[in-house]
């Protein structure tokens, strides 16, 4: 059977896995989300040329001929007149709501305002227009040209329960007040397409309130929801049904004393393009998800502030929020979250931009919560006083995400775990600062860090830790740390707590004492290489402080400024088969296997394949298959199967030896043949 051209795209947009199966088996994420997004919009397009609008088949069309507000003479007739022979925009409402099936208002240029005031009746007589019976669409000329105005006497259009398939287009609702819904109180199915919802006020929800189940969403297309206020909660929105904005705009709402300067729901939101910015309240300055759930691509969210809470973005109490390409900038919060905070739940950004968002506590960018996912996205230029960029909650998984930039004006520059676990792969963190402790990474006692193929580089801190600052139990596998800086431990600071580095590349950082790791805890250092960092006060350029026990590892070529103790200082324990260029000002007894006084032969930090810049072994270096014949092994005992750089150990590297090298890189012999970049004949 052959099927339509909608059909064909409706099956590619909500059946991912076809697409996968046309697209190839390893397309990229974000790739896929761009081709949902335009297969459903075309799929959408395509419906409409097919089928015609949804309200196309009119029992009745009245066309409105006079801005006055006036009764219908005879609601049921048929005929849209006054006593004064005129069509109203209330009178043909009257006509639509007697009337059977589904009827057409048409509403030219003009200013309506209701002038009959009179709450709480739902025929339509007297203050809102009541509409009750669908479907009805009312179309005006153009939301800059045809305005209903509430005359400030109720709000301006009221749906009562299971009224549905209600359309709004080309028009503008403003001026209208109630206790809830000052522009628009809806519990039907009700869509509005380019119509402006503006200046309106209400108790709750000063644009719109809406009341309706999934079976009766509210949807905005192309339509503006500004400046509308609400005493309490949802400024600009209130709803407990079903949400849907596509490449719509809410905007500069207020939310008095509540939650939701732009919209409050405990429903569920699908957003797709749009904005949703400058919008203000105590909590949730942009959006205020209580339990329900939240599906947002392609949109921006920017300007909003929450005023003494937080969440200046969105946040989410409990529930699910996926933001899949979407934007998070300039928001503010007075406690956590500047552009996103969360409770309970789960959190999922894919391919997301979080930058220049401020909060006054902590997680300038994010405050996690419970569940907290951030994949293929950009941290950047947020501040707080702690976890500027992101400050994790109970179990926060981050993945290809760069982290930069950001500023701590306490702790944390980048990610700040202040409990539960946090787990780092295949990112970049890099360019943060924290006037005191861990400018990029700072784990704090109880939590726990899994750091794996990630670079943490030109972080700087004025205390504590320039990359990481461990107090808890973190485990790195497959890293490079550099160029980052501190009072102690420019690279690493681990005060208690357990830290555990396996195939981990220090170099080129810099501290008064430790440039590379400072530890007063326990920290094993596995296949690692410790190299070019350097410390200002003689304190230990590679190593400085106690309980660091190393394990086929190079400690060498690094400086202090006195020359008393170049590679490290204090106690250093060997648990052999590792290369110390110098154990000046250090305590340091050699075990099996052990190389000191001997330089390592490296080569410059640089891409030498994988995921982390590395230091090469160079030809004729003394690491070269020098690591314990037995095999080298990482944390708690477990084999070493690869280096740093994901590529397979123990090689002979040319020595005629099959056994591990000492660091975290591992040479093979013909790597040494062709290093001049000719490959054989």
């Amino acid at each position: 059977m052959r099927r339509s051209p909608v059909c064909l795209i409706l099956a590619l947009a909500v059946r991912p896995g076809t697409a996968f199966a046309l697209l190839g088996d390893t397309p990229t994420i974000r790739a896929v989300v761009r081709l949902r997004r335009r297969l459903l919009r075309l799929a959408a397009a395509l419906a409409l040329a097919v089928a015609g609008p949804p309200f196309a088949a009119q029992a009745a069309t009245f066309v409105v001929n006079s801005t006055a507000d006036a009764v219908d003479a005879a609601p049921g007739d048929g005929s849209c007149a006054t006593a004064g022979a005129v069509c109203t925009l209330r009178a043909a409402i009257q006509e639509a709501n007697a009337l059977a099936g589904g009827d057409a208002i048409t509403l030219p240029a003009g200013t309506y305002v209701l002038t009959l005031a009179g709450v709480g009746e739902d025929a339509g007589a007297t203050g809102d227009l009541d509409v009750t019976s669908g479907p009805l669409t009312i179309t005006g000329a153009g939301a800059a040209s045809t305005v209903v105005d509430g005359g400030a006497i109720d709000r301006v259009l009221h749906l009562p329960f299971f009224v549905s398939r209600i359309g709004l287009t080309d028009l503008t609702i403003r001026n209208g007040t109630a206790g809830n819904g000052g522009g628009i109180a809806s519990a039907g199915q009700l869509f509005l397409l380019r119509v402006v919802v503006r200046d309106n006020a209400a108790g709750n929800a000063g644009g719109i309130g809406h009341g309706g189940t999934a079976d009766l969403p509210l949807v905005l297309t192309d339509s503006t929801v500004t400046n509308n206020t609400a005493t309490q909660n949802a400024g600009g929105i209130g709803q407990s049904g079903a949400l849907t904005l596509d490449n719509s705009t809410i905007s500069d709402n207020v939310a008095g004393t509540g939650s939701g300067g732009g919209i409050s729901s405990n429903g569920s939101i699908t957003a797709t393009g749009g904005v949703i910015s400058g919008n203000t309240a105590p909590t949730g300055g942009g959006i205020f998800n209580d339990a329900g759930t939240v599906d947002v691509v392609g949109a921006t969210i920017t300007g909003n502030t929450a005023t003494e809470g937080s969440g200046g973005g969105l946040i989410t109490s409990a529930g699910t929020v996926t933001l899949t390409d979407t934007v998070l900038s300039t928001n503010q919060a007075s406690n956590t979250g500047g552009g996103l905070a969360q409770g309970m739940g789960t959190v999922t950004l894919v391919g997301c931009t979080v930058a220049g968002n401020s909060a006054s506590n902590g997680g300038g960018g994010i405050g996690g919560g419970d569940n907290l996912s951030v994949a293929s996205s950009l941290v950047m230029d947020n501040t707080a006083p702690f976890g500027a960029g992101i400050a994790s909650g109970t179990a926060t998984v981050i993945t290809a995400t760069t982290v930069s930039g950001n500023d701590a004006s306490v702790s944390g520059g980048g990610i700040l775990n202040g409990g539960g676990s946090v787990n780092v792969a295949g990112s970049l963190i890099s360019g943060n600062t924290a006037v005191q402790d861990g400018a990029g990474i700072f784990i704090q006692t109880g939590a726990s860090l899994t750091l794996q193929d990630t670079t943490v580089s030109g972080n700087q801190a004025g205390l504590l830790g320039g990359g990481l600052r461990n107090g808890g139990t973190s485990t790195l596998e497959r890293v490079t740390l550099s160029g980052n800086s501190a009072a102690e431990g420019g690279g690493v600071y681990a005060f208690g707590g357990d830290a555990s580095l396996t195939n981990v590349t220090l170099s080129g950082n810099s501290a008064a004492s430790g440039g590379g790791i400072y530890a007063n805890g326990d920290l094993s250092l596995n296949n690692g290489t410790v190299t070019a960092n350097t410390a200002t006060t003689g304190n230990g350029g590679g190593l400085g402080g106690y309980f660091i026990t190393l394990r086929n590892s190079i400690v060498a070529a690094n400086a202090d400024t006195g020359g008393e103790a170049p590679d490290c200082s204090l106690n250093v324990i060997s648990a052999g088969y590792n290369l110390i260029g110098s154990t000046a000002g250090c305590s340091f007894v050699p075990d099996a296997g052990d190389q000191t006084g001997v330089a390592a032969g490296l080569g410059p930090l640089g891409d030498n394949g994988g995921p982390t810049a590395t230091h090469a072994l160079l030809a004729g270096s003394l690491a070269l298959d020098a690591g314990n014949p037995a095999g080298c092994t990482g944390a708690g005992g477990s084999p070493l199967t690869t280096d740093q750089r994901g590529f397979p150990r123990p090689l002979d590297g040319g020595t005629g030896v099959v056994r591990c090298d000492v660091g975290a890189f591992e040479r093979f012999f013909q790597d040494l043949i062709f290093a001049d970049g000719f490959e054989p004949t």
